[in-house]
């Protein structure tokens, strides 16, 4: 096949051993019959429309059946009508078989022995017209309504009929991805050069289990882990095989000629045979591949791409679509972390408090090297605005002093950084106050408990609780005081006992994830710093916050939402820190966030814990004094 200048970037004879080995087998399963239907599911630029052309012309030639060639619109079913002749006229066996261009229509390419009948989405009398042996469904994904009354038109030929689509998919629920999971699911496995094992060409390593960091591709993040810039990237990438060899870019010619087709559940030897049984056998083929494979897209370019449209969830899903041949769902509708920045970035700097906010929660989340923090100012309708946030490292004890504080030391960092200190209101809050400290301040103690244990018996009152994830909460209960006497883990007695406050995570994380997509005109809106994107610590801010995405699941014959991390490692301190905040503001306000209870509630009073449990809808566990 010679393919004209107006079909792309490489006219000229299309060689399927020059970089297109694996379109072979696809071409091939065409002519089988014990292969009923084909499903193909690739990346752009990876010579979908080509094999689809090639099958019209071939099979105009070989089978000389009536076949039906289908597209997302009539546009492009001209298009590729035009190409698919051009194609023709540079076949000697074909190009006296072309009609004139006088004699073409929308009916039918007409290769003199063969009919190829023209059908598009959207037209049920063209996709109902015509019995045809061979059916042709191109760019699946874009098509209007269900494709697949096209494949009813193969009835009049049992058991011997073939059914082809082919298309990039665009999310994990459109028409291919389907078509593709009922399949025998196969991929193109490549060998190693170094160490002759065969598998598929991924983008990213496995996360987890014995391969993980191997089978993907490296060189993206430096020795500390940071990710390289785009164009840094492209010096040091390469492909890790899943025993770990490195794999250079000129390797994989070679690799692609000598690659196989494996369904799922069987397995590649090392002289290139299937091994084991399908997991999906019959007469139902499906293929996919991406960008990896093809002889025109390096993995730099692969590498480069991503990085560059990976911060938001466009750039992202068009990588999935467009270079990994996938399709792409947000998990949970969690945004990506610079989309959230733009979005709720507000008109305030860090630090300052907005003059309409009443007072300030903080969270410290505590880890094995240091704590974690957040303070977020609140008003009006649960309306909420993030103040400021950091990480304190542990510092190194003195010699001479041993003390549970010395021990603690990044804890002992909260004081002056939290309790003792004041943020400036820009101008006067409605209670009059220039400056507000701190109301209540949170400390996980789900890690470290001794420490934080410590430290909030050093702070006695109701200014400093210990707070965490109580996952056997009653449903429809937020927040709950329980003593702990010891760790329910090690069974361990804690010193005097404690105190801690069990909250529903999952409710107050569902919550905030609501306020984020909410009208920001509307009291309850969550805002940002104006400067968050640019702020020291901000990324790491926005991604701890958005590492999290949220599932259905039946518990007990009721669906719940859970929270997952989106990516296995990462870091989800600053959203606990976020959920504390929430809930220690309902705790404050007994969820009573109408402006004319907060002037009521001006005055300071004093503290009165108790320990009921807080459900929706009644009033403060404790009233918190004001400071």
């Amino acid at each position: 096949m010679r393919l004209p200048a107006e079909t792309g970037a490489q006219p000229g004879k299309f060689d399927i051993d020059d970089g297109h080995a694996y379109l072979r087998e696809i071409i091939d399963a065409v002519d089988d019959p014990e292969v009923s239907k084909i499903t193909f599911v690739g990346c752009t630029q990876i010579g979908k429309t080509e094999t689809t052309r090639a099958i019209v012309l071939s099979q105009g030639e070989v089978a000389r059946a009536p076949m039906m060639f289908a597209g997302p619109d009539q546009v492009y079913a001209r298009e590729q009508r035009d190409l698919i002749y051009s194609i023709a006229e540079l076949c000697p066996t074909l190009r006296d078989r072309v009609p004139p261009e006088r004699f073409r229509n929308d009916r039918a390419i007409d290769l003199e022995k063969c009919l190829v009948y023209l059908a598009w989405s959207g037209s049920k009398q063209r996709l109902s017209g015509r019995a045809c042996r061979v059916v042709l469904k191109s760019e699946m994904d874009r098509w209007q309504g269900s494709p697949n009354l096209a494949d009813e038109r193969t009835k009049a030929f049992p058991g011997n009929t073939t059914i082809f689509e082919e298309g990039t998919p665009i999310d994990a629920s459109a028409h291919l991805e389907p078509s593709y999971k009922a399949s025998d699911r196969r991929t193109f496995k490549v060998q190693c050069p170094h160490c002759g094992e065969y598998q598929q060409l991924r983008f990213f390593p496995y996360c987890r289990g014995e391969l993980a960091g191997k089978g993907g591709i490296g060189g993206l993040k430096d020795d500390r882990g940071n990710w390289r810039s785009p164009r840094e990237a492209r010096k040091h990438v390469h492909y890790i095989c899943v025993h770990g060899c490195r794999i250079d870019e000129d390797d994989k010619p070679e690799m692609v000629r000598r690659g196989v087709w494996c369904p799922d559940g069987q397995t590649v030897n090392r002289r290139g045979e299937l091994k084991g049984e399908p997991a999906n056998p019959g007469r139902h083929r499906g293929y996919r591949i991406n960008s990896l494979y093809s002889n025109s897209i390096t993995w730099a370019d692969a590498a480069e791409y991503y990085l560059t449209n990976r911060d938001t969830t466009e750039g992202l899903k068009r990588f999935f679509n467009d270079w990994l041949g996938m399709g792409f769902e947000p998990r949970g509708e969690t945004p990506k972390w610079k989309d959230l920045g733009l979005r709720l970035a507000g008109t305030y700097p860090r630090r300052a408090v907005p003059k309409v906010a009443y007072f300030l929660t903080a969270a410290a989340d505590v880890q094995l090297r240091g704590v974690y923090w957040s303070i977020r100012a609140w008003g009006h309708g649960k309306t909420s605005w993030l103040i400021d946030f950091g990480y304190l490292p542990k510092r190194q004890p003195s010699p001479d002093d041993d003390t549970q504080e010395q021990l603690a030391s990044d804890l002992a960092q909260l004081d002056a950084t939290i309790l003792d200190r004041y943020w400036d209101v820009a101008g006067e809050n409605p209670m009059g106050h220039s400056r507000l400290a701190v109301r209540v301040l949170g400390v996980d103690c789900g890690y470290r408990p001794n420490d934080v244990y410590a430290y909030v018996r050093a702070h006695p009152g109701d200014r400093v609780l210990a707070v965490r994830g109580d996952p056997k909460i009653v449903p429809g209960t937020l927040w709950r005081l329980s003593k702990l006497e010891r760790n329910a883990r090690t069974g361990k007695i804690y010193p005097e006992g404690t105190q801690a406050w069990g909250i529903e995570t999952n409710a107050y994380k569902t919550e905030i994830a609501d306020r984020w997509m909410a009208d920001r005109t509307q009291p309850g809106a969550w805002w940002l710093p104006e400067d968050i994107l640019a702020t020291d610590g901000g990324e790491d801010y926005l991604r701890q916050i958005t590492a999290e995405s949220r599932r259905a699941e039946v518990l007990n014959g009721r669906k719940v939402l859970r929270w997952d991390l989106i990516s296995h490692g990462a870091d989800n301190h600053y959203w606990d820190t976020e959920v504390y905040c929430c809930c220690l503001a309902d705790m404050v306000t007994g969820q009573q966030w109408d402006a004319r209870e907060w002037l009521k509630a001006a005055a300071p009073r004093r503290p009165q814990p108790t320990e009921q449990v807080q459900t929706r809808g009644r009033g403060p566990v404790s009233d918190f004094s004001a400071r």
